[in-house]
């Protein structure tokens, strides 16, 4: 199973939706200081709750992944990653941040159905 696409819409300096392909073999995601290649990096680890702090995504809190480029946070961030199995079938796995007045939520999916952190680990194993 390899990564064969990551989608972030309004992540961290993603403000807009952009669609990362993955080929198979080698691929290398180069840019100048400040381009945000870190961020995809950080969109994997969020995508799939590799870890429990947010701090390891550079962020306070979670909605603070919430891209805010223009000084206001959008209501939602998003990533998601498609992997593409031994067999050619994808698996989709994804993740939302959603901010509202009194809260935030997030919320896992899998190949479209909302999903638990766990159920997502036991897909991947």
């Amino acid at each position: 199973m390899h990564i064969k696409k990551i989608t972030i819409k309004n992540f961290k300096s993603f403000g807009k939706k952009v669609e990362i392909p993955f080929e198979r073999g080698f691929t290398v995601i180069s840019g100048p200081n400040g381009s945000g290649k870190s961020n995809i990096i950080d969109s994997i680890i969020f995508c799939l709750g590799l870890h429990s702090s947010s701090k390891v995504l550079r962020a306070e809190k979670l909605t603070d992944l919430i891209y805010s480029g223009n000084g206001r946070r959008l209501g939602t961030a998003e990533v998601e990653i498609v992997f593409e199995k031994d067999d050619g079938e994808e698996l989709r796995i994804s993740r939302k941040v959603r901010v509202t007045e009194k809260n935030y939520y997030s919320n896992y999916y899998i190949n479209g159905r909302s999903a638990s952190h766990g159920e997502v680990v036991r897909v991947l194993e």
